[in-house]
């Protein structure tokens, strides 16, 4: 039998993606680009990565995401009926 487990780094790169989100939202940055220089990544990187903010609800649920409730704010929580 299999034991699912919490995948470490799929959860942070989705944290990631909704902070990143959140960034680009709220007009801390106004692209990817400006993300990407300022964490001294690459710009590709910043744009398969926040990809995942675009994630189904229940696919991000199934990642196991422990800290959705730290990480989504309040009105997108709300939205999904969480």
């Amino acid at each position: 039998m299999r034991i699912a487990t919490i995948d470490n780094i799929m959860i942070e790169a989705v944290a990631q993606a909704f902070r990143w989100q959140r960034l680009l939202e709220n007009g801390t940055y106004d692209c990817m680009d400006e993300i990407a220089k300022a964490e001294k990544i690459g710009p590709s990187f910043v744009s398969r990565v926040i990809r995942l903010a675009l994630l189904a609800p229940d696919i991000v649920e199934g990642v196991g995401l422990v800290v959705w409730w730290c990480v989504v704010p309040w009105k997108q929580t709300h939205y999904l009926g969480m």
